[in-house]
């Protein structure tokens, strides 16, 4: 049987520290290895608890995305969760470029932290819904030329078409591909941004 997740909380408030790591302590699957609330001290700590999941707090003293690239490069097996106070105030993607494996906002539910906390652990990369929205966004105003949700050129292409109105017949036509390539790329690209329907990948490039 596996043992419990052994994570490492990096927070600068002492009270959502504290918080935190009681309520996270108390499931059975998670084992709190240890605090930090800055980033000198996560970097010491990490070295010597030896976490398999990091929830990071990147606005610490000594913070960053230096920080986030330190901390991710512990050992390979260490898995680092963003959890931000906006996307504004940590821009997602470098984050994720910078080795993290997941992004939730605060004021994510308690049942998602745990859930990221889980996934990034098996290596799976996660992120809050505003989170893939503020991707999606990114990609379809041209800011990103390549996305860390995996997304291709190609796809990247597809999904600015269906931001702007597109259908699969106008978009097949505009890239000189056929609509059956169409719905194979729309496929892909719900797969990877995780979400269900046309509908919903439309409502997060709106």
């Amino acid at each position: 049987m596996l043992g419990p997740i052994r994570v490492l909380l990096v927070e600068p408030s002492t009270l959502l520290r504290r918080s935190l790591a009681i309520a996270l302590g108390h499931r059975r699957r998670i084992r709190m290895v240890g605090e930090a609330a800055t980033g000198s001290e996560a970097l010491a700590v990490a070295a010597s608890a030896q976490p398999d999941v990091i929830v990071l707090d990147p606005e610490v003293e000594d913070g960053g995305m230096k920080l986030v690239r330190d901390l991710a490069r512990i050992r390979e097996e260490c898995a680092v969760l963003i959890l931000a106070r906006t996307t504004r105030a940590t821009p997602v993607q470098p984050t994720l470029e910078a080795g993290a494996r997941g992004y939730l906002e605060k004021d994510c539910d308690p049942p998602a932290l745990i859930e990221a906390l889980e996934r990034v652990h098996r290596g799976d990369l996660v992120v809050g819904p505003r989170v893939r929205e503020s991707l999606v966004h990114g990609l379809r105003n041209g800011r990103h030329q390549a996305g860390p949700l995996g997304l291709t050129a190609r796809e990247i292409e597809v999904l600015q078409l269906v931001a702007h109105g597109y259908s699969n017949r106008k978009i097949a036509g505009e890239l000189v591909i056929t609509e059956h390539t169409v719905k194979a790329h729309l496929a892909k690209i719900r797969e990877k941004l995780g979400v269900e329907s046309r509908v919903q990948l439309a409502s997060y490039a709106a």
